[in-house]
């Protein structure tokens, strides 16, 4: 499955979908011939003049094919933004109008300048270029109070806008289980509430200098809260906890949570943070940023069999039921990982059955696994709830893909949480995002004893490389929390590529 990132080219092609939700999806398709407008004379008025339509000719599109995400179309905008501000900021400042005069001064002095009129520092901001021309773009400025820092029309990584909702899954999303399972999953009709996140401020390079970070695994699961309460009309009842931006939900950034985990995981992070705390030049809190995995990585979540097992259990025959308890007790194949047996499932259509899944593991990937190869007999696939269950800005996603970032509390131990999946909350602040494309292997991490994580794979015989399948040796050395810290040419590196501001 391709895991290269397609370019931004609108005078090539055309992005998103045609709904409003749509949009926001990572398609597009090659415009074969542009719209176009033409008049037609349909008669005359009572004066004798004659009346035109204009008549518009809809564009020529090729096949849906993979594109750029939201993100990466809007920072496609950002970067023509910037390039035409830094050169002439007064004739960008006249295209976009005189409201956007502060952000254009803000790019063209380097990402931040005084207003001494309104007593306030203004902040160049990727998102208010990218929507500064489009209708109520500059209208969605937030006034700040005098001496506070004004972050433009959306501030940031707005993810309770940016999320969207069920994506189409096209044959190169390795979320699916097969690709054949495109039409069964495109066709599903799912009922879910909107999310509620908090805003993503982009991190500046002041956030991550000179700190010290740790790395930990992260789900490409969605973190807004969705409700699903239905799929196919058949009533579910799952929450997506997430996920990368689970510290941005709101309980949580009141709260000063921003990690959740099992107990040793959470010993595992909080240990490589203070190895991480102590390396030369290093200050400040640890930052933690959770890296992506593939796109089956959702499978061990609680919200996997939230929506498979009740689906499953009102779809399926009682007879299919029955073969489908005799499964997941004896096992398959080998009997090893997501073949294993779990001998005391207590059946589907149980009373104890939720109860005893959110405590049941890694037995929980098990039971998916056994449901999907009962979907020709009703059950719910694996590929249809990953496809619910994904943050569609991580559709394509390659190990090691970095998006949220946050400070750890190194002085207040971990406590027991909410989330149903990791029952272990670490502490302390949300700092921000990066735009799409950071990646850990970037940063020349850490393994234990402080060894190069890329020297010690390639030392190994294990090849490493941006955007390939990681080896599985590789990635449970990885698994294993490296860190490093963010000194100035990694930092450099991320502004020039983007990934932070400066």
């Amino acid at each position: 499955m391709g895991s290269s990132r397609p370019e931004y080219r609108p005078d090539q092609y055309q992005y998103g979908g045609d709904s409003m939700l749509g949009k926001m999806l990572p398609i597009q398709r090659r415009i074969l011939k542009p719209e176009s407008q033409s008049a037609e004379f349909v008669g005359y008025d009572d004066t004798g003049r004659p009346i035109y339509d204009v008549v518009t000719t809809p564009a020529e599109l090729g096949p849906v094919e993979r594109g750029p995400s939201l993100m990466s179309r809007m920072l496609g905008g950002l970067r023509n933004a910037y390039s035409a501000a830094t050169e002439d900021p007064q004739a960008m400042a006249g295209a976009l109008g005189g409201s956007m005069q502060g952000q254009i001064e803000a790019a063209a002095a380097g990402g931040r300048v005084w207003d001494p009129e309104t007593q306030q520092m203004v902040e160049f901001d990727p998102m208010m270029a990218a929507v500064g021309a489009a209708p109520g773009g500059v209208g969605a400025l937030r006034v700040a109070e005098p001496g506070s820092v004004v972050l433009g029309a959306m501030g940031g990584k707005d993810h309770s806008r940016m999320l969207g909702g069920i994506p189409q899954v096209s044959r190169d999303m390795p979320l699916l289980q097969r690709v054949g399972d495109v039409n069964s999953v495109n066709k599903s009709s799912v009922e879910m509430s909107g999310g509620n996140l908090g805003n993503v401020p982009m991190l500046k390079a002041e956030d991550i200098i000179d700190r010290p970070f740790v790395s930990g695994m992260a789900d490409t699961s969605r973190s807004a809260l969705e409700k699903v309460s239905a799929v196919d009309g058949v009533p579910v009842d799952a929450t997506m906890w997430g996920g990368q931006y689970y510290g941005f939900q709101p309980y949580n950034l009141e709260n000063n949570i921003i990690w959740s985990n099992a107990k040793g995981g959470t010993s595992g992070i909080l240990n490589r943070a203070k190895e991480a705390a102590e390396l030369p030049g290093a200050r400040g809190n640890p930052i933690f940023i959770p890296y992506g995995m593939g796109g089956k990585s959702s499978d061990f979540s609680t919200m996997t069999t939230d929506l498979m097992v009740p689906y499953s259990s009102i779809n399926m025959s009682k007879k299919a039921k029955k073969a489908l308890d005799e499964r997941i007790r004896s096992g398959a194949g080998n009997k090893k990982n997501d073949k294993q047996p779990v001998p005391d499932w207590p059946g589907i259509d149980s009373p104890d059955v939720m109860s005893y899944l959110q405590n049941a593991g890694g037995r929980r990937i098990a039971v998916a696994k056994a449901l999907d190869e009962f979907r020709d007999e009703g059950a719910m696939s694996l590929s249809r709830a990953r496809s619910i269950i994904v943050d569609p800005s991580q559709l394509y996603p390659r190990v090691g893909d970095l998006h949220a970032a946050y400070e750890i509390n190194i002085n207040k131990a971990p406590s027991a949480g909410l989330h149903p999946s990791y029952p272990v909350d670490i502490y302390g602040r949300a700092l921000g995002g990066f735009t799409e494309g950071a990646n850990l292997l970037e940063l020349s991490p850490l393994m234990g004893g402080g060894k190069s994580f890329l020297d010690e794979m390639a030392e190994r015989g294990h090849r490493v490389a941006l955007g390939e399948t990681m080896p599985s040796a590789a990635g449970k050395v990885l698994q294993a929390n490296t860190y490093g810290k963010f000194d100035q040419p990694t930092v450099d590196y991320l502004i020039s590529k983007g990934f932070v501001l400066p």
